[in-house]
Formats: C-alpha cells, structure tokens, sequence
C-alpha cells in the first residue's frame, strides 16, 4: 500500500535524476564530436565522401548540445525531456557509426545503457527497439559513404587491391578493378557486422532490463524507508513532547509556598529518554521529591519511566512512608517486568513545617547537600537494590534535618559519567566544585552553573546518557499567600 501510494513520486524524481545523466552525456558525446572535428580540420582523419564535413560536425555538435540547454533550462523536469535527450544521442551515434563502421562497433549499446538509467523496462525496450533499427539503417548506409570493413567485399581469386591512398571502399571501387555489388555487399555488412552487434544489444538489452527491474524496486525500497523514517521521527517527537509534558517544566513551581524553592532540569542524550524527576505535595505539609534513572534508552526506556513515574506517585500519594514506597512499588514493577528493565531511585518525603527529611535510595547517585551556610558535600546515604532488580526487597529510609537555607541537589549519573575527548569521565569532584563556585547561587542558576561546567569539560563529545537534576531550597516555615 505504501509502495503504491509513492510511485507517482518516486518515479519522476528518479526520471529528473536520470535526465541529468542524460544532460552529462550530450555534452560528452558534443565534446568527442568536438575533438574529430578538430582532428578533421588538422587532417589527423578523414571525411572525404562527405560533401560538408565540417558542417556535418557543428550540426550534430548543436543537436547534442541544444536539447541538454533546454532540459537544463526546464531543469530536467518535463517528461518530453528524456526523448528528445535520447533521440540527439541516437542520431549522433548513428552518423558516427554509418562513416566509421568498423571502428565503433560499441556505439549501439550506449543508449541501451543510458535507458536502464531511468528504471523503467517499457522505456528500456523502446529505445533498444528504435536504437536496434537505427543502426540497421546506419549499416546500410556505410555501404554507400562509410568505411566498411573491404573484407565484406566479396573477390575473385588472385584480386589484389593497392589501397594506398584509399580508406573507403567506394573510392576503391570507383578506382577501378573491383567488382562491387552493393546489393551482396549490404547482405555482408548486415551478417558479418551488424547481426554480430545485434546480438551483443540483446545480450545487453537482458543485463540492463534486470538493471531497470532491480533498480526501480529499490528505488521503492528507498522511498519506503524515507517515509518510515520520517514517520519515525514523528512518532519520536512526539514521544518527547509527550515525555517532556509529563516532567514540570514551568518554573518556579508552588509560588505560594515560600518555604521552598524548586527547580529541575533533563535533557535526554537521544529524542526521548528514562530519566526523571517529580515533586508533589501528599498534603500540605509534606512535599514528597523523586529523581530517578531507568536502565536503556529510547523508547522502552521512556515507556518504563512513565510506568515507574506513575507508580512511585500512586505509592506516594497513598502517605506511606519513603522506605514503603520503594518496597511496594519494587514489587509492582517486579510483576510486570518482562523486559528485565530496572530503575535507579532516591525518594524523599520533606515535612515542610520542620524540615525533616526522610529519604529512600534506591541504587541511586548521592545526594549533594549544602548545610548550615557552608560549602556544598557529597551525602554517601546508604544504597538499597534498584527497583526492578529483585523481588521481595524490603527498602530502608534515612532521616536528615533541613534548616532554613539548606539546599539539597540530586543527579543521574549521564552528569558525573559525561565523558570529555580523552574518555575521562566529569565525576563527582568536578560536579562538587562546580556548585561551589557560587554555593549561595539560587537552585535555578545551580542548574545553569552546573550544565555550563559540564559543557565545557566535554567540549564536543556527543551526549552518551541523560542528563537530568533537581535542587532544592529549604527556606523553612513561612506563611502561604
């Protein structure tokens, strides 16, 4: 059904593309004409039966060279264009073989070739039927003013003939001495010459119909896959805008909670990826915070992150605790997870009226904390098994009390696993020191000064993983406007 609905274009794409090759090749046979004129004019070869060689010459020169100046001038894009095109070439092969039989005997294939060109087997076979009685009619007519081979004449025994000076046959003829009958000498040309070269035409008209057969099919086999790309990446940006809408991205968010302040970013390493983040009130006083990485790419990788995104939320939702949350939702995931997929998760409930934070890690990067005013450190908290990883795992939680101004940040690993030229990967030093450049910066120039570090320690290595992070600000309890 796809093949039928682009063949129009298809089609005509490869005709415009094959009347190019067509253009090319005028302009090369007016080129070889150009060089036997001058050739002629230095009398490097000869033209003597011919009343007006030079004529003859910029004659066929103009009929070459016209019909390409205005197939370029349509742009090679009128369905004319291929026969008048094929039509100067034939002619122009003709008179060269009809004056030179013996010494072009390839010249009828060429057009054959040129017409596999354009992928069509009809168009194939009419070009080898008109080139086929073309060159029989220039046979015919190099018996009268071309150079026929002088063993087509048939002699007595004992003739001897002085060419000298002689190159065509009649020439010799007219000298005198020589039987010449025209009528056994055009039955000679048309055994020993032209059905030799017929017989090499349709050896080579079969070899260009399956040039013609196979190349129109994968031309087909082409469009289709352009089409299904195309379709593709469709598909993809919308899987990202999809994904894309299912993480906040309106900043700031919850602008009448002064007591916190929130920001987060991802950028996937291909159209759509597994990470994410989620931050939503359980009720009013307790904001629960999630960042996560699935195992993969693309696609599956997006599907189970909306899968984990929602379960995790349905879980929280429920007012469980962190460590409850990550039990129950391993075992959801272990259920239905034939893909063997797993995801790497650090959860937190945040109290908002006295800052204490419980948190859950589930395989996940440490959190970076800053405290009390000073600089920015690694949290190492304890690490349980991924979700997805097991059955039956039972997650533990931790506890950390937030002051006013204590700012919490966490990752997934495509930030201290960015590699940079050498291979070296960004870490966790880097990520450290880059926070603390500006530790009392605000959570969303945190992001910026981050994702700015780690740009210029990659420089232009393509993004391997995903990128995402989140930070926090605890600014303690205040009131709601």
């Amino acid at each position: 059904m796809l093949m039928e609905s682009t063949t129009p274009d298809v089609l005509w794409e490869n005709e415009v593309n094959a009347n190019k090759v067509m253009v090319v090749a005028s302009f090369a046979t007016a080129g070889a004409y150009v060089i036997a004129w001058i050739l002629t004019i230095a009398e490097v070869i000869y033209m003597e039966k011919l009343d007006h060689p030079h004529l003859m010459c910029l004659i066929v020169i103009l009929a070459l060279c016209i019909p390409a100046l205005i197939a370029i001038r349509f742009r090679c894009e009128k369905p004319w264009i291929k026969y008048i095109l094929m039509g100067s070439i034939i002619l122009s092969f003709i008179m060269i073989d009809a004056i030179y039989t013996e010494n072009v005997p390839f010249l009828m294939v060429i057009p054959i070739v040129l017409a596999s060109r354009y992928f069509s087997i009809k168009y194939t076979i009419i070009i080898t039927i008109f080139t086929d009685v073309a060159f029989l009619i220039s046979a015919i007519l190099g018996v009268y003013i071309g150079a026929a081979s002088v063993s087509c004449l048939e002699l007595p025994a004992g003739t001897v003939i002085d060419m000298g000076e002689y190159t065509w046959i009649s020439d010799i003829v007219d000298a005198g001495g020589v039987p010449y009958d025209k009528a056994l000498m055009v039955k000679n040309v048309l055994i020993y010459s032209y059905l030799i070269r017929l017989f090499i035409s349709m050896i080579v008209t079969a070899v260009c119909l399956m040039i013609s057969s196979q190349g129109r099919r994968i031309i087909f086999r082409q469009k289709e896959l352009t089409e299904q790309s195309a379709r593709m990446q469709t598909e993809l940006s919308l899987a990202t805008e999809i994904q894309l809408g299912a993480l906040q991205s309106d900043f700031p968010v919850f602008p009448e909670r002064k007591e916190i302040e929130i920001y987060a970013s991802s950028t996937p390493a291909k159209e759509v990826g597994g990470d994410f983040y989620d931050f939503f009130f359980v009720d009013e006083d307790h904001l629960c915070l999630v960042i996560a990485d699935v195992s993969g790419k693309g696609v599956p990788a997006a599907l189970y992150m909306m899968a984990a995104k929602m379960t995790l939320r349905n879980h929280a939702r429920m007012g469980k605790s962190p460590a409850k949350i990550l039990t129950d939702a391993n075992a959801d995931i272990c259920e239905n997870n034939d893909q063997e997929m797993f995801v790497t998760v650090w959860l937190a409930i945040l109290e908002i009226s006295t800052g204490r934070l419980v948190a859950g890690n589930a395989g996940h990067e440490f959190p970076i904390l800053r405290r009390g005013g000073k600089r920015y450190a690694i949290y190492r908290d304890n690490h349980d098994l991924v979700l997805g990883g097991m059955e039956d795992v039972q997650y533990q939680e931790y506890m950390i009390d937030l002051k006013p101004g204590d700012t919490l940040f966490v990752y997934t690993d495509g930030i201290p696993e960015a590699p940079n030229a050498e291979g070296q990967m960004y870490g966790e030093i880097q990520l450290v020191k880059a926070l603390n450049e500006d530790p009392t910066a605000t959570p969303a120039q945190i992001l910026k000064n981050v994702r700015k570090s780690v740009e210029l320690y990659v420089q232009d290595v393509p993004q391997f993983d995903d990128m995402t992070m989140l930070c926090m600000e605890y600014k303690g309890k205040g009131t709601t406007v």
